[in-house]
Protein backbone atom coordinates (compact mmCIF):
# COMPACT_ATOMS: atom_id res chain seq x y z
CA UNK A 1 0.00 0.00 0.00
CA UNK A 2 2.56 2.34 1.18
CA UNK A 3 4.49 1.80 -2.44
CA UNK A 4 1.38 2.71 -4.51
CA UNK A 5 1.32 5.95 -2.78
CA UNK A 6 4.58 6.68 -3.84
CA UNK A 7 4.01 5.71 -7.03
CA UNK A 8 0.87 8.02 -6.64
CA UNK A 9 3.01 10.92 -5.14
CA UNK A 10 5.71 10.21 -8.33
CA UNK A 11 2.83 10.71 -10.73
CA UNK A 12 1.02 13.35 -9.70
CA UNK A 13 4.54 15.05 -9.78
CA UNK A 14 5.63 14.46 -12.96
CA UNK A 15 2.93 15.81 -15.31
CA UNK A 16 3.18 19.29 -13.84
CA UNK A 17 7.21 18.70 -14.16
CA UNK A 18 7.41 18.13 -17.34
CA UNK A 19 4.67 20.85 -18.69
CA UNK A 20 7.27 23.84 -16.58
CA UNK A 21 10.21 22.50 -18.21
CA UNK A 22 8.81 22.99 -21.21
CA UNK A 23 6.86 26.45 -20.35
CA UNK A 24 10.64 27.89 -18.95
CA UNK A 25 12.82 26.27 -22.02
CA UNK A 26 10.27 28.04 -24.41
CA UNK A 27 10.36 31.49 -22.35
CA UNK A 28 14.09 31.74 -22.43
CA UNK A 29 13.85 30.24 -26.29
CA UNK A 30 12.09 33.71 -26.69
CA UNK A 31 14.71 36.02 -26.06
CA UNK A 32 17.84 33.95 -27.56
CA UNK A 33 15.65 33.92 -30.84
CA UNK A 34 14.48 37.36 -30.55
CA UNK A 35 18.08 38.66 -30.39
CA UNK A 36 18.49 36.50 -33.58
CA UNK A 37 15.71 37.36 -35.91
CA UNK A 38 17.49 39.69 -37.95
CA UNK A 39 20.26 36.84 -38.75
CA UNK A 40 17.36 34.30 -39.55
CA UNK A 41 14.72 36.22 -41.63
CA UNK A 42 17.87 38.41 -43.98
CA UNK A 43 19.63 34.85 -44.38
CA UNK A 44 18.33 32.36 -46.95
CA UNK A 45 18.37 28.78 -44.78
CA UNK A 46 15.98 26.01 -44.73
CA UNK A 47 13.29 24.97 -42.16
CA UNK A 48 15.04 22.53 -41.45
CA UNK A 49 18.08 24.49 -40.57
CA UNK A 50 16.10 26.80 -38.28
CA UNK A 51 14.89 23.50 -36.53
CA UNK A 52 18.24 22.35 -35.63
CA UNK A 53 19.27 25.87 -34.35
CA UNK A 54 16.82 26.04 -31.83
CA UNK A 55 17.15 22.55 -30.64
CA UNK A 56 20.67 23.52 -29.90
CA UNK A 57 19.54 26.44 -28.00
CA UNK A 58 16.70 24.46 -26.28
CA UNK A 59 18.91 21.93 -24.81
CA UNK A 60 21.66 24.37 -23.38
CA UNK A 61 18.23 25.47 -21.74
CA UNK A 62 17.79 22.46 -19.56
CA UNK A 63 20.13 23.28 -16.71
CA UNK A 64 19.27 26.59 -16.28
CA UNK A 65 15.94 25.67 -16.27
CA UNK A 66 15.59 22.45 -15.05
CA UNK A 67 15.93 23.93 -11.39
CA UNK A 68 13.05 26.37 -11.93
CA UNK A 69 11.04 23.51 -13.11
CA UNK A 70 11.10 21.64 -9.99
CA UNK A 71 11.19 23.96 -7.44
CA UNK A 72 7.50 25.11 -8.72
CA UNK A 73 6.43 22.22 -9.63
CA UNK A 74 7.02 20.69 -6.45
CA UNK A 75 5.07 24.00 -4.63
CA UNK A 76 1.95 23.17 -7.42
CA UNK A 77 1.92 19.52 -6.29
CA UNK A 78 2.23 19.69 -2.48
CA UNK A 79 -0.18 22.66 -2.48
CA UNK A 80 -3.03 20.73 -4.02
CA UNK A 81 -2.38 17.57 -2.51
CA UNK A 82 -3.14 20.27 1.20
CA UNK A 83 -5.78 21.37 -0.62
CA UNK A 84 -7.56 18.35 -1.18
CA UNK A 85 -6.42 17.20 2.65
CA UNK A 86 -4.52 14.06 0.84
CA UNK A 87 -1.62 15.01 2.33
CA UNK A 88 -3.24 14.96 6.05
CA UNK A 89 -4.97 11.72 4.83
CA UNK A 90 -1.38 10.09 4.37
CA UNK A 91 -0.21 11.13 7.68
CA UNK A 92 -3.58 10.04 9.36
CA UNK A 93 -3.02 6.94 7.63
CA UNK A 94 0.88 6.36 9.22
CA UNK A 95 2.89 7.49 6.54
CA UNK A 96 5.27 9.96 7.72
CA UNK A 97 6.55 13.34 5.89
CA UNK A 98 9.89 11.86 5.06
CA UNK A 99 8.28 9.08 3.30
CA UNK A 100 6.06 11.14 1.32
CA UNK A 101 8.95 13.13 0.98
CA UNK A 102 10.48 10.23 -0.67
CA UNK A 103 8.90 10.15 -4.14
CA UNK A 104 9.73 13.73 -4.95
CA UNK A 105 13.25 13.17 -3.75
CA UNK A 106 13.54 10.19 -6.15
CA UNK A 107 12.86 11.67 -9.34
CA UNK A 108 14.72 15.15 -8.19
CA UNK A 109 17.76 12.73 -7.80
CA UNK A 110 17.18 11.36 -11.11
CA UNK A 111 17.00 14.82 -12.99
CA UNK A 112 20.03 15.93 -11.09
CA UNK A 113 21.97 13.00 -12.57
CA UNK A 114 20.85 13.31 -16.04
CA UNK A 115 21.84 17.11 -16.08
CA UNK A 116 25.17 15.97 -14.38
CA UNK A 117 25.56 13.82 -17.16
CA UNK A 118 23.97 16.09 -19.55
CA UNK A 119 26.74 18.87 -18.80
CA UNK A 120 29.70 16.39 -19.38
CA UNK A 121 29.74 16.47 -23.15
CA UNK A 122 25.95 15.89 -24.63
CA UNK A 123 25.85 20.16 -23.79
CA UNK A 124 29.36 21.39 -25.05
CA UNK A 125 28.60 19.60 -28.46
CA UNK A 126 25.52 21.35 -28.37
CA UNK A 127 27.01 24.26 -27.91
CA UNK A 128 29.67 23.60 -30.46
CA UNK A 129 26.73 22.86 -33.38
CA UNK A 130 24.85 25.69 -32.25
CA UNK A 131 28.45 27.90 -32.61
CA UNK A 132 28.85 26.75 -36.03
CA UNK A 133 25.47 27.13 -37.40
CA UNK A 134 25.75 31.16 -36.15
CA UNK A 135 29.23 31.34 -37.87
CA UNK A 136 27.44 30.03 -40.67
CA UNK A 137 24.80 32.74 -40.74
CA UNK A 138 27.30 35.07 -40.14
CA UNK A 139 29.98 34.06 -42.59
CA UNK A 140 29.43 31.90 -45.36
CA UNK A 141 25.37 32.61 -45.00
CA UNK A 142 26.18 35.75 -46.39
CA UNK A 143 26.12 34.28 -49.36
CA UNK A 144 22.67 33.33 -50.29
CA UNK A 145 22.37 37.45 -49.86
CA UNK A 146 24.26 38.06 -52.53
CA UNK A 147 22.03 38.64 -55.30
CA UNK A 148 22.42 39.81 -59.05
CA UNK A 149 21.82 43.00 -60.05
CA UNK A 150 21.70 44.01 -56.06
CA UNK A 151 23.32 45.90 -53.99
CA UNK A 152 24.67 43.41 -51.43
CA UNK A 153 25.81 45.87 -47.70
CA UNK A 154 25.54 42.72 -44.86
CA UNK A 155 29.29 43.21 -44.52
CA UNK A 156 29.61 46.36 -42.70
CA UNK A 157 31.72 49.03 -44.51
CA UNK A 158 31.45 46.81 -47.84
CA UNK A 159 29.40 47.43 -50.55
CA UNK A 160 29.33 45.01 -53.50
CA UNK A 161 27.30 44.94 -56.30
CA UNK A 162 27.53 42.48 -59.36
CA UNK A 163 25.58 42.23 -62.97
CA UNK A 164 25.55 38.27 -62.38
CA UNK A 165 25.90 35.89 -59.59
CA UNK A 166 25.41 31.89 -58.76
CA UNK A 167 22.75 30.61 -56.77
CA UNK A 168 25.01 31.02 -53.72
CA UNK A 169 26.85 33.94 -54.90
CA UNK A 170 30.75 32.15 -55.38
CA UNK A 171 31.02 33.14 -58.94
CA UNK A 172 30.67 36.82 -59.66
CA UNK A 173 30.45 38.55 -62.95
CA UNK A 174 30.77 42.64 -63.82
CA UNK A 175 31.91 43.31 -59.88
CA UNK A 176 31.87 46.44 -57.96
CA UNK A 177 32.97 46.84 -54.47
CA UNK A 178 33.13 50.09 -52.19
CA UNK A 179 35.37 49.65 -49.58
CA UNK A 180 35.45 51.66 -46.35
CA UNK A 181 37.61 51.34 -43.54
CA UNK A 182 39.78 52.19 -41.01
CA UNK A 183 43.55 52.23 -41.14
CA UNK A 184 46.40 51.39 -38.40
CA UNK A 185 45.20 54.23 -35.09
CA UNK A 186 48.63 53.58 -33.41
CA UNK A 187 50.34 54.12 -36.78
CA UNK A 188 48.66 57.15 -37.18
CA UNK A 189 48.89 58.64 -33.82
CA UNK A 190 52.51 57.91 -33.52
CA UNK A 191 53.11 59.87 -36.91
CA UNK A 192 51.04 62.74 -35.76
CA UNK A 193 53.06 63.00 -32.45
CA UNK A 194 56.16 63.02 -34.51
CA UNK A 195 55.12 65.94 -36.84
CA UNK A 196 54.05 67.86 -34.15
CA UNK A 197 57.04 67.36 -32.60
CA UNK A 198 58.68 68.67 -35.37
CA UNK A 199 56.52 71.85 -35.93
CA UNK A 200 57.07 72.82 -32.47
CA UNK A 201 60.92 72.63 -33.11
CA UNK A 202 60.24 74.33 -36.36
CA UNK A 203 57.59 76.86 -35.69
CA UNK A 204 57.14 77.06 -31.97
CA UNK A 205 53.51 76.79 -32.37
CA UNK A 206 50.80 73.90 -31.49
CA UNK A 207 47.91 73.14 -33.57
CA UNK A 208 44.51 73.47 -33.08
CA UNK A 209 42.76 70.70 -31.65
CA UNK A 210 40.05 71.12 -34.71
CA UNK A 211 43.41 70.98 -37.38
CA UNK A 212 44.27 67.84 -35.01
CA UNK A 213 40.48 65.82 -35.23
CA UNK A 214 40.98 66.80 -39.12
CA UNK A 215 43.93 64.78 -39.64
CA UNK A 216 43.41 62.12 -37.37
CA UNK A 217 40.49 60.83 -39.36
CA UNK A 218 41.92 61.53 -42.40
CA UNK A 219 44.55 59.30 -41.37
CA UNK A 220 41.88 56.79 -40.06
CA UNK A 221 39.94 56.55 -43.31
CA UNK A 222 40.52 54.59 -46.63
CA UNK A 223 38.20 54.51 -49.29
CA UNK A 224 38.48 52.31 -52.01
CA UNK A 225 36.62 51.56 -55.03
CA UNK A 226 37.18 48.37 -57.36
CA UNK A 227 35.78 47.37 -60.41
CA UNK A 228 36.70 43.90 -62.39
CA UNK A 229 35.15 41.54 -65.00
CA UNK A 230 34.79 38.24 -62.61
CA UNK A 231 35.15 37.46 -59.00
CA UNK A 232 35.00 34.21 -56.81
CA UNK A 233 34.26 33.81 -52.96
CA UNK A 234 36.63 31.27 -51.59
CA UNK A 235 36.01 29.67 -47.88
CA UNK A 236 38.41 28.26 -45.81
CA UNK A 237 37.17 26.85 -42.26
CA UNK A 238 39.42 26.03 -39.41
CA UNK A 239 38.06 22.51 -37.48
CA UNK A 240 39.83 24.25 -34.31
CA UNK A 241 38.09 27.45 -33.69
CA UNK A 242 35.33 27.21 -36.03
CA UNK A 243 36.04 30.55 -37.84
CA UNK A 244 35.81 31.35 -41.21
CA UNK A 245 37.72 33.56 -43.46
CA UNK A 246 36.14 34.74 -46.40
CA UNK A 247 38.40 35.90 -49.60
CA UNK A 248 37.12 37.64 -52.78
CA UNK A 249 39.32 36.79 -55.73
CA UNK A 250 38.84 39.62 -58.27
CA UNK A 251 40.67 39.17 -62.27
CA UNK A 252 40.99 41.62 -64.63
CA UNK A 253 40.13 44.91 -63.16
CA UNK A 254 41.11 48.52 -61.57
CA UNK A 255 41.32 49.99 -58.37
CA UNK A 256 40.54 53.19 -57.58
CA UNK A 257 41.42 54.58 -54.00
CA UNK A 258 41.32 58.26 -52.57
CA UNK A 259 44.23 59.49 -50.92
CA UNK A 260 45.04 62.92 -48.71
CA UNK A 261 44.47 66.59 -50.56
CA UNK A 262 42.03 65.15 -52.97
CA UNK A 263 44.36 63.03 -54.61
CA UNK A 264 42.96 59.69 -56.31
CA UNK A 265 45.65 56.70 -56.91
CA UNK A 266 44.44 54.31 -59.69
CA UNK A 267 46.12 50.68 -59.80
CA UNK A 268 45.37 48.35 -62.94
CA UNK A 269 45.20 44.29 -61.76
CA UNK A 270 45.04 41.04 -63.81
CA UNK A 271 44.54 39.28 -60.52
CA UNK A 272 43.73 40.86 -56.52
CA UNK A 273 43.11 39.27 -53.86
CA UNK A 274 40.99 40.96 -51.33
CA UNK A 275 40.55 38.86 -48.02
CA UNK A 276 37.46 39.80 -45.45
CA UNK A 277 38.26 39.50 -41.79
CA UNK A 278 36.23 37.43 -39.87
CA UNK A 279 35.82 40.65 -37.07
CA UNK A 280 33.79 42.47 -40.28
CA UNK A 281 30.96 39.89 -39.50
CA UNK A 282 31.60 38.85 -35.86
CA UNK A 283 29.14 37.51 -34.16
CA UNK A 284 27.67 38.63 -30.97
CA UNK A 285 27.78 34.75 -29.18
CA UNK A 286 30.78 34.46 -27.35
CA UNK A 287 30.75 30.61 -26.28
CA UNK A 288 33.94 29.39 -25.95
CA UNK A 289 34.20 28.06 -22.88
CA UNK A 290 30.88 26.49 -22.95
CA UNK A 291 32.02 24.27 -25.71
CA UNK A 292 34.93 22.37 -23.62
CA UNK A 293 33.52 19.54 -22.05
CA UNK A 294 34.22 19.08 -18.33
CA UNK A 295 36.94 17.30 -18.50
CA UNK A 296 38.67 19.53 -20.51
CA UNK A 297 37.76 22.47 -18.06
CA UNK A 298 38.97 20.32 -15.02
CA UNK A 299 42.35 20.55 -16.99
CA UNK A 300 41.80 24.43 -17.35
CA UNK A 301 41.76 24.60 -13.44
CA UNK A 302 45.30 23.30 -13.39
CA UNK A 303 46.73 25.56 -16.01
CA UNK A 304 47.89 29.40 -15.77
CA UNK A 305 46.55 31.83 -17.31
CA UNK A 306 49.25 32.03 -20.00
CA UNK A 307 48.88 28.26 -20.70
CA UNK A 308 44.93 28.92 -20.94
CA UNK A 309 45.25 31.57 -23.19
CA UNK A 310 48.14 28.97 -25.29
CA UNK A 311 45.84 25.81 -25.25
CA UNK A 312 42.42 27.80 -25.69
CA UNK A 313 43.46 31.10 -26.58
CA UNK A 314 41.93 32.52 -23.70
CA UNK A 315 42.07 36.06 -22.61
CA UNK A 316 41.33 37.05 -19.10
CA UNK A 317 37.87 37.01 -18.83
CA UNK A 318 37.37 33.54 -20.61
CA UNK A 319 39.99 31.92 -18.23
CA UNK A 320 37.75 33.51 -15.23
CA UNK A 321 34.67 32.03 -17.37
CA UNK A 322 36.01 28.48 -18.02
CA UNK A 323 37.06 27.74 -14.02
CA UNK A 324 33.26 29.57 -13.17
CA UNK A 325 31.74 27.02 -15.99
CA UNK A 326 33.41 24.00 -14.38
CA UNK A 327 31.89 24.44 -10.72
CA UNK A 328 28.94 25.84 -12.13
CA UNK A 329 27.89 22.62 -13.78
CA UNK A 330 28.49 20.92 -10.13
CA UNK A 331 26.13 23.46 -9.13
CA UNK A 332 23.31 22.46 -11.62
CA UNK A 333 23.03 19.33 -11.14
CA UNK A 334 23.22 20.45 -7.07
CA UNK A 335 20.48 22.39 -7.37
CA UNK A 336 17.63 20.28 -8.68
CA UNK A 337 17.81 18.08 -5.35
CA UNK A 338 17.99 20.76 -3.13
CA UNK A 339 14.93 22.88 -4.66
CA UNK A 340 12.93 19.83 -4.89
CA UNK A 341 13.68 19.32 -0.59
CA UNK A 342 12.87 23.39 -0.48
CA UNK A 343 9.57 22.89 -2.65
CA UNK A 344 8.81 20.52 -0.43
CA UNK A 345 8.48 22.15 2.51
CA UNK A 346 6.91 25.03 1.41
CA UNK A 347 4.14 23.51 -0.24
CA UNK A 348 2.49 22.18 2.49
CA UNK A 349 -0.35 24.05 3.70
CA UNK A 350 -2.00 23.80 7.01
CA UNK A 351 -5.79 23.86 7.22
CA UNK A 352 -6.47 25.51 10.16
CA UNK A 353 -5.54 29.17 10.40
CA UNK A 354 -3.96 31.42 7.92
CA UNK A 355 -1.39 29.63 5.98
CA UNK A 356 1.27 31.08 4.02
CA UNK A 357 0.98 32.08 0.29
CA UNK A 358 3.66 29.23 -0.90
CA UNK A 359 4.29 30.77 -4.59
CA UNK A 360 4.96 34.23 -2.85
CA UNK A 361 7.70 32.57 -0.77
CA UNK A 362 9.06 30.68 -3.18
CA UNK A 363 9.40 33.45 -5.19
CA UNK A 364 11.06 35.35 -2.63
CA UNK A 365 13.43 32.35 -1.86
CA UNK A 366 14.62 32.20 -5.53
CA UNK A 367 15.18 36.04 -5.59
CA UNK A 368 17.03 35.16 -2.38
CA UNK A 369 19.28 32.68 -3.68
CA UNK A 370 19.74 34.44 -7.19
CA UNK A 371 21.02 37.45 -5.64
CA UNK A 372 23.26 36.18 -3.49
CA UNK A 373 24.62 33.73 -6.37
CA UNK A 374 25.42 36.40 -8.82
CA UNK A 375 26.67 38.47 -6.34
CA UNK A 376 29.10 36.54 -4.88
CA UNK A 377 30.85 35.67 -8.38
CA UNK A 378 31.21 39.24 -8.96
CA UNK A 379 33.65 39.23 -6.05
CA UNK A 380 34.74 36.06 -7.47
CA UNK A 381 35.04 37.27 -10.74
CA UNK A 382 37.64 40.27 -8.64
CA UNK A 383 38.95 37.52 -6.78
CA UNK A 384 37.58 38.61 -3.46
CA UNK A 385 36.51 35.10 -2.41
CA UNK A 386 37.60 31.32 -4.54
CA UNK A 387 34.70 30.49 -7.40
CA UNK A 388 33.43 27.10 -5.69
CA UNK A 389 32.68 29.23 -2.59
CA UNK A 390 30.67 31.84 -4.35
CA UNK A 391 29.24 28.45 -6.08
CA UNK A 392 27.91 26.85 -3.28
CA UNK A 393 27.27 29.12 -0.53
CA UNK A 394 23.57 30.45 -2.36
CA UNK A 395 22.66 26.34 -2.46
CA UNK A 396 24.08 25.76 1.02
CA UNK A 397 21.63 28.39 2.19
CA UNK A 398 18.80 27.30 -0.04
CA UNK A 399 19.67 23.73 2.32
CA UNK A 400 19.63 25.48 5.33
CA UNK A 401 16.08 27.02 4.89
CA UNK A 402 14.87 23.75 3.64
CA UNK A 403 15.94 21.97 6.99
CA UNK A 404 13.91 25.15 8.89
CA UNK A 405 11.02 25.01 7.51
CA UNK A 406 11.29 20.97 7.22
CA UNK A 407 11.34 21.15 11.29
CA UNK A 408 8.14 23.02 11.40
CA UNK A 409 5.87 20.88 8.99
CA UNK A 410 4.78 18.93 12.54
CA UNK A 411 2.99 22.07 13.50
CA UNK A 412 1.12 21.78 9.97
CA UNK A 413 -0.04 18.81 10.09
Amino acid sequence: MKLLLQRYLAAQFILPLVLSTVFFICFLLTFELFRMTELLVTRDVSLWFILKLVGNIALTFVPLSLPIAVFFSTIYCLNRLSADSEYIAMRAGGLTKLRILIPFLLVAGLLSASVYQLNQTVIPLSNKAFRQKVTYLTSSGLLAGIKEGQFFTAIPGITLFASRSTKFGRNLDEVFLHVKEKVGKEKSAKEKVAKEKVGKEEAGKEKTREEKDGEENEAEQSERVIFADRGELLFERSPGTLSEKLTLTLYDGNIVGLLGAGEVEKILFQKYVFPISQKQFEDQFSIKETMLTSRELQGVLTMTEAEARKAYDFNKKEFFNARYEYWNRKNGALICFIFCFLGFTLGIKGNRGKSKSSGVVGLLCLLVYYGLYFSLVSAAKKEVIPIPLAVFLPVTVMLGLGFFFYRKLDWQS
